[in-house]
């Protein structure tokens, strides 16, 4: 009998140990989230902690700009889980789209944060051919997920950030006034006190602008002369039009064009350099003709892209034959004649070569 209930004992212990890690696993995350919403400036410290080892990192010891890029990546994953935690915890409009877009786009941001890591990790490890392979594994992923949300439902103009950040200390400081006045509502009317509904901010029927109500106004030592925050409208995304759809499509598949076109022809081919511009050019072309139909963040997005076209003048071959003796021309002159801003140029200068070496730096933005 005592055999027995040793040997159950001893059967149940992991499931009693994967229980008590789980409860230990809830209490700490329990409190590191109250921590959170209580000064959210806690997660933007950590967040710029991490880039800032970063940048210092890099150059020290062997494996550095790894563990720099790794520091780099986890900081970019940390935001996504502090403004999950945010979204979590208190009640914000809801993102536009289905709950399975919403975890298609979560996949490509994480993947869009570890893709340099995983590429320096496999150069590293496995040289040229790994790092190829790892490159194309991770674009093959995008593409994909990418083609699957343009054609999921409507299909839409896929921007940048694809999940939009949160201004935690905003959001945090709403949540905390909205408590305050549902207590004091509360308080009013249990005790016949207050007017319930009060705004903190008017309106001016005429002039349509907005101003601090008398009744919200803190105490002398609290004030400040920032305008009051009042809520904006949400603009809805843009359902794309057939012409926009394809554009859409060309901006998606870019990416694939291109690698395919470099393991055919090579690297330093003009083909690979030309067939991505003409794809860029042509889907940026279709967009900007039919700009009227987007929303001011769709039109952002546009100009954003427009803006990456001269990343091309960094991109091999015409960076090799053409634009970098001028650049390191003007960058060392500058460094020369300016003495403060060498400061800054001269490690740009080291950091260029490596920059444009890194696939997912040089081609994927």
């Amino acid at each position: 009998m005592v055999d027995d209930s040793f040997g159950r004992a001893l059967r149940n212990l992991p499931e009693k140990a994967k229980r008590l890690l789980l409860m230990q696993f809830q209490r700490a995350w329990n409190m590191y989230s109250g921590m959170l919403i209580d000064d959210p400036a806690i997660s933007t410290r950590l967040e710029a902690l991490l880039r800032v080892l970063s940048y210092v990192v890099p150059g020290r010891f062997v494996a550095s700009q790894e563990i720099g890029e790794l520091l780099y990546s986890s900081s970019n994953l940390l935001a996504l889980l502090h403004d999950y935690i945010f979204r979590s915890h208190i009640t914000l409009p809801k993102l536009p789209g289905t709950e399975a877009e919403k975890r298609l786009l979560m996949y490509l941001s994480v993947i869009e944060s570890v893709e340099v890591f995983f590429e320096m990790t496999a150069h590293t490890l496995w040289d040229d051919i790994g790092k190829w392979l790892i490159v194309l594994l991770i674009q093959l992923s995008k593409v994909g997920i990418r083609l699957l949300l343009l054609l999921k439902n409507q299909p839409k103009l896929q921007k940048y950030p694809l999940i939009p950040l949160l201004n935690r200390q905003l959001v945090a400081e709403g949540a905390r006034k909205q408590n305050i006045q549902t207590e004091k509502e509360t308080f009013g009317k249990q005790d016949g006190l207050g007017t319930p509904g009060e705004d903190h901010v008017w309106q001016g029927e005429r002039s349509g602008r907005y101003i601090r109500s008398l009744s919200s106004t803190p105490p002398n030592g609290f004030r400040s002369w920032k305008l009051p925050q009042f809520p904006v409208g949400r603009e809805n995304p843009t359902v794309l039009n057939n012409a926009q759809f394809y554009a859409e499509i060309l901006h998606v598949i870019r990416p694939l064009l291109h690698m395919t076109s470099m393991f055919a022809f090579g690297e330093k081919s003009w083909k690979p350099w030309l067939l991505s511009l003409f794809t860029d050019t042509a889907s940026l072309a279709i967009h900007t003709r039919c700009n009227q139909r987007l929303t001011s963040m769709e039109k952002t997005e546009i100009s954003r892209r427009l803006m990456l076209l001269l990343l091309y003048l960094l991109r091999s071959p015409f960076y090799d034959n053409h634009s970098k003796a001028k650049i390191l021309f003007v960058m060392n002159g500058l460094a020369n004649r300016i003495p403060l801003i060498s400061y800054v140029i001269r490690p740009l200068l080291q950091y260029l070569p490596w920059w444009q070496r890194t696939y997912f730096y040089n081609w994927c933005t």
